[in-house]
């Protein structure tokens, strides 16, 4: 007799037994409106996500500029500690790499996205709370010391003069540490 019986049948039957044993019958979501509710939900989600940087490509949104023969980046920008990750391409191609981060002690640090040991991988350095990290060793260094020390895996210092509210790196200073960021052949990546 079951068999004969349609799905509305079956469901209907089943719900008045429940109601007989004084239950009600669970209401069942429609799968539309939980595929709905669920994509609407990632949504919010990844909006939220992208827009508090979690997926960021570490590049600054700081406005930097030309002048004078001089890279220059608002100072404002920096009160949370956190590195900025710029670039700039040089006549040849060769895009320099670079951050600028406030370090713990409250003093500005600059320094090349590369070091005299790990350069020719090209992965530069990440930020782990207060300490600057390479992506290729793992070595870290306290942002306090970022700019400080040349050589092995530290972070390769980058000159810069505060004026006014303001700092600036000379382009001769990314020119020169152009070749940190210079493949086989002479162009940068």
């Amino acid at each position: 007799m079951r068999e004969s019986m349609g799905k509305e049948s079956r469901h209907n039957l089943e719900e008045s037994c429940l109601e007989n044993q004084g239950q009600k019958s669970p209401k069942r979501i429609p799968w539309n409106w939980l595929l709905g509710v669920s994509l609407a939900a990632l949504g919010g989600l990844a909006a939220l996500a992208l827009g508090s940087g979690w997926f960021s490509s570490g590049e600054s949104s700081l406005a930097p500029h030309l002048k004078a023969e001089q890279w220059r980046v608002p100072i404002q920008g920096f009160q949370d500690g956190k590195a900025r990750h710029f670039h700039h391409k040089l006549a040849d191609g060769t895009t320099v790499r670079f951050f600028l981060l406030r370090a713990s002690d409250g003093t500005l640090r600059a320094a090349l996205d590369a070091c005299e040991v790990c350069w020719p991988q090209g992965k530069g350095y990440v930020q782990d709370g207060n300490q600057m990290v390479c992506r290729n060793c793992g070595r870290r260094f306290a942002s306090d010391n970022i700019g400080l020390y040349r050589g092995g895996c530290n972070p390769h210092p980058l000159p810069f003069r505060l004026e006014g509210n303001e700092l600036s790196i000379r382009l001769q200073e990314l020119q020169e540490g152009a070749r940190y960021f210079r493949l086989a052949g002479g162009q940068g990546a």
